[in-house]
């Protein structure tokens, strides 16, 4: 249970609050009733300039965002297609390896061949110019 002097604490607080938020209620109904025709248009004129600012400004980080988002897109294309390119060139390479390896067999099988021809007394080149 609470004691009486914290619930008389607490009321005193609530009152104060509730009596600090009616003169600040107060302050603001006489200030808004202080205003003048030409204060107000004058406040509404500084409002919607404000508003302008405001607009023309998100305005102007939208273009950069649509740029910053359009050069990422263009990025990211061509960092595809550096990917492709570099897959292609994989593929090429490998290719190119097995036909270096198919080549090499050839030589050394038609190296076998001279050597066996020149160990029988034939001359390859004038046998390969017979054929």
């Amino acid at each position: 249970m609470l004691s009486g002097a914290f619930r008389r604490r607490q009321s005193a607080v609530l009152g104060m609050l509730l009596f600090c938020v009616s003169l600040l209620y107060l302050r603001l109904w006489i200030l808004d009733y202080s205003f003048s025709a030409q204060d107000r248009e004058s406040l509404r004129k500084e409002f919607h300039r404000a508003s302008t600012e405001a607009i023309d400004e998100s305005a102007q980080w939208r273009r950069k965002y649509d740029g910053e988002a359009q050069r990422a897109r263009q990025s990211a294309a061509r960092l595809l297609q550096a990917n492709e390119d570099l897959a292609n060139a994989t593929r090429t390479l490998a290719m190119l390896q097995q036909e270096n390896e198919s080549l090499r067999a050839q030589v050394s099988s038609l190296n076998l061949t001279v050597e066996t021809m020149r160990r029988r007394g034939c001359d390859p080149i004038a046998a390969a110019k017979h054929s």
